[in-house]
């Protein structure tokens, strides 16, 4: 390595550095560099260097060399870790000569001073490869779960007597979650398993991605146990969106049913950009093409109109209902906004709840009706005084009927408390779902962890309750039947009923009448058919199960309870076993459907239009280089120019037309992005399936200060300053000083006073 040896590319440079440290037991670390992208940038430079050389100036030190680290902490920088000063010598400059095109050696320096040179002290180093093996291992375990770099650095140090980098951590845990470029590969590679043909059969999973230009929009996928269980548990559907659930910006709409388990179990998953009731739609559109959506006969979701719209559309013969939870919360927020300076008292905003939940919760007609004529007479009390507004959206109304309408109606089908429903949701998702990386593979591949548990878990439950001991019960004789006969999550509601007829000790009086029973309860009369297939009460609404009225009629004359009368839903086992499904019909790639957009009119709106598209452009030139960026701004301000001007704008389309015409090698295209060669020797994934040709886009990062108290950019200057309020709120409500009272401010400008008149007066 003397000065001037000749190199004829960077490649050359590396493997002469790594010869260099074997053959001296050392390592050498890079120093000061200047890139040829960076030299090209420079405004001063006329002649550009070739770019294929990546390097203008590369220098190579000792570890122990502390040049370039001496100014870090004047300018307020951390000491480099990969530095262990001790004035080392050792300096190798590569410079590449632009007429020869090829790198010379202009300094080389390559005697070590001021510390030790052997192979023992190589292991020293903190280095990767100097790590056992069960240290790596566990650092990698570690930071696959999330734990944080400089901890784990310190741990290892305790624990394994190893030393590593922090920058090397985060390198090992970059390389356990993959890079973005990578993120679409993998997903395509879990996809692709689930369009995989068996036995030369197609596959019977239901799997879509949705795309625009090559971009990826929207993925649908369902299982074959799903396709399997939605037409026995799928009589009520759930649908709601969680958002923010991967890094690119896609959001995870499911729709779940309960099973005879009184478990949830999602039939359905699809992750879409926006919510909008186009993308609702198609997610449904999607599920009536491989399912028998006549199974649904309730639909429970929130208050968003674009869900209810869709559900509309495509379960027209369901009944829909809102969330409780979101019904109630839509009143509070109601009675809690203000016109003007006016609002309600306390007291009227806890009556009119009440009255809202007496409502909601009715068992009979009579009772709605009477709940429904008192709010409305308060709306238009309130309507009087201008202080109540209706609101714009649908699903803001005071009064939600169709929550309860088909509990106190006998004929419909059985509609489960919504409250329950919203539960069922976010159990399976909301753990699962919400990791540090939030990457697209890894969230679809534990979505689908999560579907084989579940499917397990149901059979699971079934071979205990096969194997299970016998026990003493006291269970009676003529209900043993019917135990058999449903699963134990429904047995245990059954029992409930029973066990409020021994605690109460009710007898009730059954009057036949046009082949119904009236049955007077101390508030309310339930009716019953005579054959006791139905029943008015709550309990037979919500889970079409024999209530304590049935049982207690059942019980006087000496019956047993009828196995085969009520809710097919409850039987015991695994009843989608039996189910055939065919295989899937939808194609594995589709284009958008685009709404078209209505033309702006007035000013306003072509305002609006503008500041979109130009918000989207600045998203874009702000990821550019200082010179490309530079370029494309002085690009825009002569067409603002010219159009300003009244003048017409021209713009060349050869370069256009030359790209739209060359194929695009996807090879080519991944080489620009890293070392991507070897893809068709890694990746198990056929080339020329249409999933390869797409991308993904990334999230729009949010500019700006974010917007809400104590939310700046500052907050810790923010709690302090709480704080001190705080503390002196808390020193004044402790001892309040009066005001006649001096304090010692006051008596020192007292004394001083009186001491300058004394001197006035002497002179």
């Amino acid at each position: 390595m003397l000065q001037g040896k000749v190199f004829d590319s960077y490649s050359d440079i590396l493997d002469s550095i790594k010869k260099i440290e074997e053959e001296d037991d050392v390592y050498l670390r890079r120093g000061l560099t200047q890139s040829i992208k960076s030299y090209n940038n420079r405004k001063d430079v006329k002649t550009k260097l070739d770019p294929k050389f990546e390097w203008r100036r590369v220098q190579y030190l000792c570890p122990h060399s502390d040049k370039g680290s001496r100014n870090r902490e004047t300018k307020g920088l951390r000491p480099n870790q990969n530095i262990m000063a001790s004035d080392c010598p050792v300096e190798i400059n590569f410079v590449l000569d632009s007429e020869q095109e090829k790198f010379k050696i202009a300094k080389s320096v390559l005697v070590h001073e001021n510390h030790q040179v052997s192979a023992l002290h190589k292991k020293g180093y903190a280095r990767k490869k100097h790590m056992a093996p069960e240290a790596l291992q566990f650092a990698q375990d570690a930071l696959s779960v999330g734990a944080q770099s400089t901890r784990l650095r310190c741990h290892l140090t305790k624990k394994f007597n190893t030393n590593l980098l922090t920058k090397d951590l985060i390198n090992i845990k970059q390389s356990l979650a993959g890079n973005e470029v990578d993120e679409w590969i993998k997903t395509v590679e879990i996809l692709k398993v689930l369009e995989e043909e068996k036995d030369g059969e197609k596959s019977k999973n239901v799997v879509q991605v949705l795309q625009d230009n090559e971009e990826v929009c929207a993925i649908f996928f369902q299982t074959e146990s799903q396709r399997k269980l939605y037409p026995k548990i799928g009589k009520v559907v759930e649908m709601d969106g969680t958002y923010g659930t991967t890094a690119v910006g896609f959001s995870l709409y499911h729709l779940l049913c309960e099973d005879n388990n009184g478990e949830s179990q999602p039939v359905a998953q699809y992750f879409t950009k926006t919510e909008t009731k186009e993308d609702i739609t198609e997610f449904l559109r999607l599920f009536s093409e491989n399912n028998d959506v006549s199974v649904t006969k309730v639909t429970v979701t929130d208050k968003d109109c674009s869900e209810i719209a869709a559900l509309e559309q495509y379960f027209p013969g369901a009944a829909h209902i809102l969330c409780d939870f979101h019904v109630l919360k839509a009143i509070d927020s109601r009675l809690n906004q203000k016109v003007g300076d006016k609002g309600l008292t306390q007291i009227y905003k806890d009556e009119i709840r009440e009255h809202f939940r007496r409502a909601m919760y009715a068992e009979t007609p009579a009772a709605f009706e009477i709940e429904k004529n008192y709010l409305l007479t308060q709306v238009l009390i309130l309507t009087k005084r201008n202080i109540y507004k209706r609101g714009r959206r649908k699903s803001s109304r005071l009064l939600p009927e169709q929550l309860v309408q088909y509990r106190v109606q006998m004929d419909e089908t059985w509609p489960p408390s919504s409250a329950d429903v919203w539960k069922w949701y976010h159990e399976p998702t909301g753990k699962e779902i919400f990791q540090k990386t939030k990457r697209l593979d890894s969230v679809i591949q534990l979505l689908l962890d999560n579907i084989l548990v579940r499917m397990n878990e149901r059979r699971l439950k079934q071979i205990i309750r096969e194997n299970r001991f016998p026990t003493n019960s006291n269970t009676n004789p003529l209900h043993l039947k019917f135990k058999a006969s449903v699963t134990p999550y429904a047995w245990n509601l059954v029992k409930d009923q029973l066990e409020i007829i021994k605690k109460k000790k009710t007898n009730y009086d059954f009057i036949l009448e046009n082949n119904e029973y009236n049955i007077k309860s101390r508030n309310t009369t339930y009716l019953m058919k005579s054959d006791l297939s139905r029943c008015s009460c709550e309990f037979f609404c919500n889970y079409e199960l024999p209530c304590r009225h049935i049982l207690s009629f059942l019980s006087k004359e000496n019956k047993e309870i009828p196995t085969g009368r009520y809710s097919q839903h409850w039987l015991d086992g695994c009843t989608e076993d039996g189910v055939a499904v065919e295989s899937s019909i939808t194609p594995p790639t589709a284009v958008v459907k685009k709404k078209k957009k209505r033309q702006p009119v007035t000013v306003r709106e072509q305002y609006n239009l503008a500041n979109c598209l130009f918000k989207k452009m600045a998203e874009t030139l702000s990821g550019m280089t200082a010179s490309d960026f530079q370029e494309k701004l002085q690009l825009f301000i002569d067409i603002h120019n010219l159009i300003k001007n009244e003048k017409p704008v021209r713009l060349t389309s050869e370069a256009v037309e030359k790209e739209q015409s060359s194929p695009i090698d996807a090879s080519v295209v991944q080489d620009e992005f890293g070392d991507m060669k070897d893809q068709k020797e890694r990746s198990p994934v056929k080339q020329n399936h249409p999933w390869n040709r797409l991308r993904l886009s990334r999230a729009l990062k949010k500019r700006g200060r974010p917007k809400g108290k104590d939310k700046s950019l500052f907050k810790p200057f923010h709690e302090r300053s709480k704080k001190r309020k705080m503390s002196g709120k808390r020193a004044s409500q402790t001892k309040k000083r009066p005001r006649h009272t001096v304090n010692r401010m006051n008596i020192h400008k007292y004394l001083f006073i009186i001491y300058s008149y004394r001197l006035y007066l002497d002179e």
